[in-house]
């Protein structure tokens, strides 16, 4: 599958500027943090990215949102770490990969979810915690378990929500077809 960048516009500056300032109002004050858990909205953004713009501008849209949030809005103390940043940017490009299309199928949607929940997530991120704050990874790996569950029925029941109002909403979709139809 051939893919282009949808040209530079200042629609499209904006609509990624409003996505990243909504990723970062969803993951850094309202998300539901527990000491096990933290239940998180903000893929939900970066999905719809990946969906209009695809892969890169949604790993672009990730990564300039972590940073921000990460320097300016730092919740949880320490330095920024940019193993982190690869993560999101990573998964940004494989939702865009797998959800940028004129028909987007129920395996393009698991895929999607597992690679970011089993592969980015909950691998490489338990690395990068188990780096940066010297927990063993073993502890680590039981403890995040309950999130990777909880992450991949929540992701599996939202995309297809988002797809379909994508498709419902005359703005949003005119968006994606028109991204689409200059590929």
């Amino acid at each position: 599958m051939k893919m282009k960048l949808p040209k530079m516009s200042a629609q499209l500056i904006t609509h990624i500027a409003m996505l990243v300032a909504l990723e970062i109002v969803l993951n850094r004050f309202a998300a539901i943090n527990t000491q096990y858990l933290k239940i998180a909205f903000n893929f939900i953004p970066i999905v719809v990215c990946a969906i209009i713009y695809g892969p890169l501008w949604a790993a672009v849209t990730w990564s300039i949102a972590d940073i921000i949030g990460a320097v300016f809005l730092n919740t949880v103390g320490g330095a920024y770490f940019p193993g982190f940043t690869v993560t999101l940017a990573l998964a940004g490009m494989v939702y865009g990969f797998f959800l940028h299309r004129k028909t987007v199928k129920p395996w393009h949607i698991i895929a999607a979810v597992l690679i970011y929940s089993l592969i980015l997530s909950y691998l490489l991120n338990t690395i990068w915690i188990s780096m940066v704050y010297g927990t063993p990874m073993a502890v680590l790996f039981v403890s995040r378990l309950v999130q990777l569950v909880c992450n991949i029925v929540f992701q599996s029941i939202m995309i297809p929500l988002l797809l379909t109002t994508i498709r419902k909403v005359p703005q949003l979709n005119r968006l994606a077809v028109s991204v689409h139809s200059a590929e």
